[in-house]
């Protein structure tokens, strides 16, 4: 009898708390975010602000808010009696993969969201992934270990002047920089420790006045580049 009478108490309690005002959701704080991805975000979680700050399910909140595309990650806080807390992650787009359309992916590797006209596309540009299936994630992460590679060059090297980063079978990749005419042809995980190999040949072509008629720059002889020529 007892525990009944606890029981049906706490359960008066409960049922009084959910209705109280002293509990009522009154303010929802959104962080990391400016304040056009803020107002999508309150769109999204259509909270009730009749209601209880102990009705808020933050499991079901959260997963709602981390479905949006540029959205990376949500922490979901109670701070009572009246406030609740979003601390939200965005995506931070880092290439843009061309396949079925254009999508943009992030340091990790992640693809999350199809590029709108209205979106910045001043982003190295990624060829050679797979659409979709189990291929698709090597790829992926060759690409993320080239542009780690260049996100510490410099000047005409940087990843500002890197336009498109070919991914190949077996690990090898062609760069194309905007400032160079050449392609170039390396294995990703040699490509850190060959960059001044790669430097020292440009500067010998830009020198002897031959770097426009240079084709392509391969970094895959372990003594040395080749260098191909236009024909005429």
């Amino acid at each position: 009898i007892i525990l009944v009478v606890v029981s049906v108490s706490f359960l008066a309690l409960y049922e009084y708390l959910l209705r109280s005002p002293y509990m009522r959701l009154e303010r929802v704080v959104v962080m990391g975010v400016d304040e056009d991805l803020k107002e999508e975000l309150l769109e999204i979680a259509q909270l009730d602000f009749e209601t209880s700050l102990l009705a808020v399910n933050i499991g079901e909140l959260k997963g709602k808010l981390e479905k949006h595309p540029w959205i990376r990650s949500i922490d979901v806080e109670k701070h009572f009696p009246h406030t609740l807390t979003i601390r939200a992650e965005k995506e931070d787009p880092w290439a843009i993969v061309a396949g079925e359309g254009l999508h943009y992916m992030n340091r990790w590797g992640k693809v999350f969201k199809e590029v709108d006209e209205c979106e910045p596309m001043d982003l190295p540009v990624i060829t050679g992934i797979p659409a979709e299936g189990e291929g698709r994630e090597k790829p992926l992460n060759t690409a993320v270990l080239v542009l780690s590679t260049l996100e510490a060059e410099k000047g005409r090297w940087s990843l500002g002047h890197l336009s498109e980063l070919h991914v190949r079978g077996e690990g090898s990749v062609y760069l194309y920089y905007s400032s160079l005419p050449v392609s170039i042809k390396a294995r990703a995980v040699d490509l850190g420790r060959r960059m001044e190999d790669l430097k020292k040949v440009v500067e010998h072509l830009s020198r002897t006045g031959r770097i426009r008629m240079a084709k392509g720059i391969n970094l895959e002889y372990a003594d040395g580049a080749v260098v191909s020529f236009r024909k005429g």
